[in-house]
């Protein structure tokens, strides 16, 4: 079964301080190209609930005019993902979805 994106999401979550979260923020666009978005996140390890915050595609001229709803990452941005799901040790499943993506038409 592939995961939903709509419902089920997986990622790694980082304690920055505020001013490495400033220039992720700066170095990402926000909030031209993506914009912060508060997330409920639930922890594999222990299920605890915590809230954090996330980059999301800003709507708008900055999208590609063929992209849907939601864009798909770069090739480049796929493989860091790619790679940072399978070394925090993410569900099989994720990380079979994200192989599968891809910007490239079948």
């Amino acid at each position: 079964a592939r995961p939903d994106a709509r419902r089920e999401l997986y990622g790694a979550l980082y304690d920055l301080t505020p001013s490495d979260w400033a220039r992720v923020c700066a170095s990402e666009g926000v909030p031209f190209g993506y914009v912060v978005c508060p997330v409920r996140c639930r922890k594999l390890d222990d299920d605890e609930i915590e809230w954090a915050f996330t980059l999301a595609a800003a709507p708008g001229p900055m999208r590609i005019a063929r992209e849907a709803d939601e864009p798909t990452p770069s090739e480049r941005y796929l493989g860091y993902l790619r790679e940072g799901a399978r070394l925090s040790g993410l569900p099989d499943s994720w990380c079979s979805y994200l192989d599968d993506m891809s910007r490239d038409p079948a």
